[in-house]
């Protein structure tokens, strides 16, 4: 056991006096490239949200990721959320999306998951009815479903 430790600790010392390090050529540190494009991307259309987590996987497989964290009631939550995604789907951050997730989490629990595809996107007087029929709903809670029903989501 000691030999593997003297081995390693040899091992790192003979890396940092030939000068390897994280550190690139440029003298910065390499960054994670989603997370840098994440930053690119403005959530401040999601008023009201206790946070917003952005991945955005453009390079990787054509899709932005966003969840949504929130307090409200899961209809208003959802319709909110919904409301603000209209807004969200018109900036220029976006371009190049194949999809765009948008999961709204409720005190720990995904309350609705539905995957946006913004080349069917269509910006139209019913916010709500724009945003639905652009996407393919994966998840929406019972309590979301019911609430939809009663304003006429589906019409």
């Amino acid at each position: 056991m000691k030999v593997k430790i003297l081995w390693f600790c040899g091992i790192c010392i003979f890396l940092a006096l030939s000068g390897c390090s994280l550190i690139s050529e440029t003298g910065k540190i390499p960054e994670n490239k989603a997370a840098a494009n994440s930053e690119k991307i403005h959530t401040s259309v999601f008023k009201g949200a206790k946070k917003v987590d952005v991945t955005d996987l453009r390079d990787a497989n054509g899709n932005i990721d966003l969840v949504v964290q929130t307090a409200n009631a899961p209809g208003i939550a959802a319709q909110d959320v919904f409301s603000q995604t209209y807004d969200f789907l018109q900036q220029s951050d976006i371009q190049g999306a194949k999809t765009v997730t948008v999961g709204i989490v409720r005190n720990g629990s995904r309350i609705v998951q539905l995957t946006i595809h913004p080349n069917l996107f269509v910006a139209g007087e019913n916010h709500i009815q724009s945003v639905l029929q652009a996407s393919d709903i994966e998840r929406m809670s019972l309590e979301v479903e019911t609430y939809a029903d009663t304003v006429n989501w589906w019409e």
